[in-house]
């Protein structure tokens, strides 16, 4: 298994805020969904959450990818700007 890190920021672990995070995520992601679709690139998804206790809560998403081939497409399309590593309040979306 391959694995290329989409997202690996710092978030809040208020619950008030769990929606505003997920809405990033989903803004943030549905770009990387629309290549994997297109490309015919077979790769999952998925979201972790690291505690730490001196900076606190991480969102860690990552794609997974069965063979090499998928995993070079996948990056050779997506560029060199992985993984997000900050929030972006305007855009709502992970940067």
């Amino acid at each position: 298994m391959y694995k290329q890190t989409i997202i690996e920021c710092g978030v809040s672990d208020d619950a008030d805020y769990e929606w505003i995070f997920e809405q990033a995520m989903h803004n943030t992601l549905s770009n990387y969904f629309d290549v994997t679709k297109k490309m015919n690139i077979d790769a999952e998804f998925t979201k972790s959450f690291e505690d730490n206790l001196v900076s606190g809560l991480t969102l860690k998403v990552e794609a997974k990818f069965k063979d090499q081939v998928d995993l070079a497409a996948f990056k050779l399309a997506c560029g060199d700007d992985l993984p997000h590593w900050k929030y972006n309040e305007k855009e709502m979306r992970f940067v």
